[in-house]
């Protein structure tokens, strides 16, 4: 999984969300976890909604490079419950002046 985009730039709104390749998930699958939990510290001005949102959006109020991991608990297919597993999605947000 990655996040897109991963760039923005102070005082102009952002909003990023996962997504997954076709080799990351099965054809057909619709993503569905239990929660979301950023490990590292997010761009000021920016947060997620709730603990299972997978948006991350706001406004930037400082530029740089700001590394985090956004880790997926029980991440699986709408239509199997059976096969869940923990994904971790490494990001640098990158945020210009």
């Amino acid at each position: 999984g990655y996040y897109t985009p991963a760039s923005g730039q102070v005082g102009q709104p952002f909003h990023a969300d996962a997504a997954f390749g076709v080799d990351d998930m099965p054809g057909n699958c619709i993503a569905e976890w239990e929660d979301v939990v950023i490990s590292g510290v997010l761009p000021p001005g920016l947060d997620v909604a709730n603990s299972t949102s997978s948006v991350i959006a706001g406004t930037p109020a400082t530029a740089g490079h700001w590394p985090v991991i956004v880790t997926f608990h029980a991440l699986g297919c709408t239509y199997d419950t059976k096969y869940r597993v923990d994904r971790a999605i490494k990001v640098t947000f990158r945020i210009a002046p």
